[in-house]
């Protein structure tokens, strides 16, 4: 008989212990899960205000974009009249050379949270996909950004330093306009911009649904 309740005070005991273990186990699972969500949630509410302001920047270039098309536009029209004005021709063809968008996305969370490894943290694997693709996709838009870039550079300002003499008051020659030169560097900075505009457009929309996404997943 006494052997018995000895083995149900320890059963008992074992049991208590079991329990405990158990439920501290489960609470610290609890917690630890809670800890994600609040952690997910940091990162989306952070990574949705990044896109925002990625959205406003792309508003702004395309709007850049559609006033050098329109430089461009302005320049063709003047060259083919009957007696263009080279001041003008000047004037829009600078406008349109010079200004060069840039799109400089706002990548602090993402890289912070790719680089600790947060990105796992996104419980919607469809969400998660989608800001990996978003971010790939602003390579892109920074491959076509050097393009247009390296022209000014290689092309347009060596042109400039060239070609205009400062000193004078006409710093080109009214011959200018006629040269291939000018007019194969119109209609390449013109190409470069309709390529940026292109995909300065496609981004707004992959940045716009994306933070719309995110936004959502927060409700």
């Amino acid at each position: 008989m006494y052997g018995k309740t000895e083995m149900k005070r320890w059963l008992g005991e074992w049991l208590t212990i079991f329990v405990s273990i158990m439920a501290a186990f489960s609470l610290d699972r609890c917690n630890e899960q809670r800890i994600n969500r609040n952690q997910e949630r940091l990162y989306i509410e952070s990574m949705a205000k990044d896109l925002q302001k990625d959205s406003l920047q792309l508003e702004t270039n395309v709007l850049e974009c559609n006033d050098q098309l329109s430089a461009f536009r302005r320049t063709f029209v003047l060259m083919s009249s009957d007696r263009p004005s080279m001041d003008s021709i000047l004037i829009y063809s600078l406008n349109a050379l010079a200004n060069v968008s840039q799109f400089i996305p706002q990548t602090t969370t993402y890289e912070s949270v790719k680089g600790t490894g947060g990105l796992s943290l996104v419980s919607d694997f469809s969400l998660r996909n989608g800001i990996v693709e978003v971010y790939h996709f602003y390579e892109q838009v920074r491959l076509v950004d050097k393009v247009q870039l390296d022209l000014l550079q290689t092309q347009v300002l060596p042109w400039l330093n060239h070609d205009f003499d400062l000193s004078v008051p006409k710093p080109l020659s009214p011959t200018f306009m006629k040269e291939p030169y000018f007019r194969n560097l119109i209609l390449l900075a013109r190409s470069g911009v309709m390529e940026q505009e292109k995909i300065y457009e496609q981004a707004l929309k992959k940045c716009s649904d994306l933070k719309q996404r995110l936004e959502s997943s927060l409700d």
